[in-house]
């Protein structure tokens, strides 16, 4: 089969375009996609964010339906029609909202060829009874792609200094940890295991970044918790958060839900000490034993000894630092990424030819 004739155009459909995994993953496999050749679109059921700016980075210009679960079923024609003026050659649908999206939207009509991917946080990789009879399952599977921020070095240099930004000191030390506010816990362990930490040092800073619907409750449980002594800064969702995790001395990880994968991949891209949940999603892939320092969940005390020790001894990172760093490299570049998606699509293509003729 030709390459350049059966996957000319991919369109990717997201559940919205906020700096999540799916979003991160996906606009880094564009890159790669669109320095191969191929034609790549963008499309998004939910609220728009800042991976909108990252696609238009690449000349894509998403779209954004921003539809609530409860209107999904409304936009489908709209939805049907949009994606049939696109004339994609495959699409990869991203998590369970745009598959059931994708098969309202194309009940009854003939859907183009196209592959799922589940996202991190969801469990098991199959579509669940209640989604299948909504028109058979010829979608076909697609792994989540691990991929590492590539040029990070440009970025980090064009970014002003986090620690100017906080105005604090150049000797400050940052514990920076991203993720989502969209549930009561999502920080609430980081802030609880700081506020045992900061003791150890009056130097030691927490950075939280990320936006959602909880993000004011943690503010008010951090102010609480700390008092007058409150080290604990919320940034919202930014396009440069890969040149702030190059600025940080410890990346957390304590979302109990999973956290971002992309985040700790490019932390340990940039060598750094990372601290996460023993339910990190990253987990199925990596043993996080080896590349990482883990801590149980809801164990706030055993991540702040975990931190500390790290912190008077920072030769005990850097072994295991440079082990995390040569995994991603072997594991979670661009170019392998890049590969299999082109491998699936051919499959996902031939597999429909197959049942049309």
């Amino acid at each position: 089969m030709d390459r350049d004739r059966s996957m000319a155009h991919v369109l990717f459909l997201l559940p919205n375009l906020q700096d999540t995994d799916a979003s991160r993953a996906a606009c880094r496999l564009a890159e790669g996609l669109l320095a191969g050749g191929e034609r790549v679109s963008v499309a998004a059921l939910g609220a728009t964010g800042v991976a909108a700016e990252a696609f238009r980075s690449l000349g894509i210009a998403p779209q954004c339906w921003e539809q609530t679960a409860w209107t999904v079923l409304r936009a489908a024609r709209p939805l049907r029609q949009w994606l049939k003026k696109q004339a994609p050659n495959i699409v990869h649908l991203w998590g369970i909202e745009t598959c059931t999206a994708w098969r309202w939207a194309f009940l009854g009509h003939r859907r183009p060829p196209a592959v799922w991917t589940a996202l991190p946080q969801a469990s098991p990789e199959t579509l669940p009874r209640w989604l299948r009879w909504l028109g058979g399952t010829t979608e076909r599977p697609f792994p989540f792609p691990l991929i590492a921020a590539a040029a990070a070095a440009v970025q980090i240099r064009s970014t002003p200094s986090l620690r100017d930004e906080l105005q604090l000191p150049a000797t400050a030390q940052l514990i920076v940890s991203v993720g989502s506010f969209d549930h009561a816990d999502a920080f609430r362990d980081a802030i609880w295991a700081f506020d045992i930490l900061k003791y150890c040092s009056p130097q030691l800073h927490l950075v939280l970044i990320g936006d959602g619907p909880t993000k004011a409750e943690h503010i008010l449980f951090a102010q609480r918790m700390a008092g007058a002594d409150c080290r604990v800064y919320f940034l919202p969702e930014r396009a440069d958060t890969l040149s702030l995790l190059a600025q940080a001395d410890f990346v957390w990880s304590t979302d109990p839900r999973g956290g971002h994968i992309s985040t700790i991949l490019d932390a340990w891209a940039l060598e750094k000490p990372v601290l996460a949940n023993r339910t990190a999603s990253i987990g199925r892939w990596a043993n996080l034993e080896q590349l990482a320092w883990c801590f149980e969940p809801n164990d706030r005390e055993q991540l702040a000894r975990l931190t500390r020790r790290l912190w008077e001894n920072r030769t005990l990172a850097s072994e295991r630092c440079a082990l995390a760093r040569a995994w991603v490299r072997q594991h979670a570049h661009l170019g392998l990424a890049v590969q299999t998606a082109r491998q699936e699509y051919q499959a996902a293509l031939a597999a429909v030819l197959g049942e049309r003729i």
